[in-house]
């Protein structure tokens, strides 16, 4: 199994905000990390962040189950949405 972590905040410039530019990078950085191997590309996302949600639902995120993020969220400051790449690349698992 090959994991990493990247904890870092990708918010376009308001100027490009609603063109596709966030999701399309998104989508495009989880299809190389499913290329070079990783099994599964998670994201952590603040509950009240739905600019974020939006962006990684548009780039073929999903949520995991409910208990999943129950268990991740038991260590968390907050109770976070966690979401799963899900691109057919992956074979949409």
């Amino acid at each position: 199994v090959l994991t990493a972590s990247l904890d870092r905040s990708c918010d376009p410039c308001p100027e490009i905000r609603g063109q596709g530019v966030g999701r399309e990078l998104v989508r495009r950085l989880s299809a190389r990390a499913v290329e070079a191997g990783f099994d599964d590309v998670f994201m952590r996302v603040h509950p009240d962040n739905d600019r974020a949600l939006r962006c990684y639902a548009g780039a073929d995120f999903v949520r995991v189950d409910p208990g999943l993020a129950k268990e991740w969220n038991a260590a968390q400051p907050v109770d976070y949405i966690w979401l799963r790449y899900t691109s057919a690349a992956k074979g949409d698992q």
